[in-house]
C-alpha cells in the first residue's frame, strides 16, 4: 500500500482534510489507545510525506523521499567533478575543462548502459530458471527463495538505474550551459546524443 492508502486520502485532498484524516487514523492505530504500532508508524510516515509539499511532489513523481532531490544530487556530483578537474594538476590555460567533464559524463552513461544490459541478461537467466524449476512443496523452497532474492536485486538495480539516469541527464543539462575558452581555441560540444537517455 502507498502513503495515500495508509492515510485514507487521495491526491486531491486538501491540507485541512489530510490533517483530519491523520488525526482520525492516529486515534485508531496509536499503540497507547489499543492500536498496532506498525500501523501507527505507517500513518505517521504517510502524513509526514504528504503534508510536506516538496516531499509530496517527489513521492507523486515516484522518487524516494528519503533520498536527496535529483537536482541537488546532480549539482553536488558535478561540483565535485569540477573541483577535481581544476585541482588535479591540469594546465587550465590549455585544457578543455568543460569538454573533459562532458567526456566523463558520456563515459558514465556508456557504463550505465552496459550495466543495464548485464542486468537484463541476469534477469532473463533467473526467469528461465524459475520457469524450469519444480518443487514438490514437501519442505522449504530453498531455491525458490534464492530466485526471488536474485530477482529482487534486479528490481532494486532498476530503481537505482532510473534515478542515476535522471541525475546524469540533469548533470549534462547543467554542463551544457557552460563554455570554456582555452588556448587551443573555443570549446565546441561534440558529445554523441545517441548516448543520452530519452534523447535518441
Amino acid at each position: 500500500m502507498g502513503y495515500y492508502e495508509d492515510l485514507g486520502v487521495d491526491k486531491d485532498t486538501t491540507k485541512e482534510e489530510m490533517k483530519k484524516a491523520y488525526k482520525a487514523k492516529s486515534k485508531k492505530t496509536h499503540p497507547d489507545l489499543g492500536g498496532n504500532r506498525c500501523d501507527f508508524e505507517k500513518v505517521k510516515t504517510a502524513y509526514e510525506v504528504l503534508s510536506d509539499p516538496i516531499k509530496k511532489e517527489r513521492y507523486d513523481n515516484g522518487e524516494d523521499t528519503d533520498l536527496p532531490p535529483i537536482d541537488d544530487l546532480a549539482r553536488s556530483q558535478l561540483m565535485g567533478m569540477f573541483v577535481n578537474a581544476v585541482s588535479d594538476g591540469t594546465n587550465i590555460e590549455q585544457a578543455d575543462i568543460i569538454g573533459d567533464l562532458e567526456k566523463q559524463l558520456e563515459q558514465s552513461v556508456v557504463n550505465l548502459v552496459r550495466a543495464e544490459q548485464r542486468n537484463r541478461k541476469v534477469e532473463e537467466k533467473w526467469n528461465k530458471v524459475k520457469v524450469r524449476l519444480r518443487h514438490d512443496g514437501s519442505i522449504s523452497d530453498v531455491f525458490g527463495f534464492v530466485i526471488k532474492k536474485e530477482l529482487d536485486k534486479v528490481s532494486k538495480f532498476d530503481v537505482e538505474h532510473a534515478r542515476t539516469v535522471l541525475v546524469l541527464n540533469k548533470m549534462k543539462e547543467m554542463v551544457d550551459t557552460y563554455e570554456y575558452k582555452y588556448e587551443k581555441g573555443e570549446h565546441t560540444r561534440n558529445m554523441s546524443s545517441d548516448y543520452w537517455f530519452g534523447r535518441v
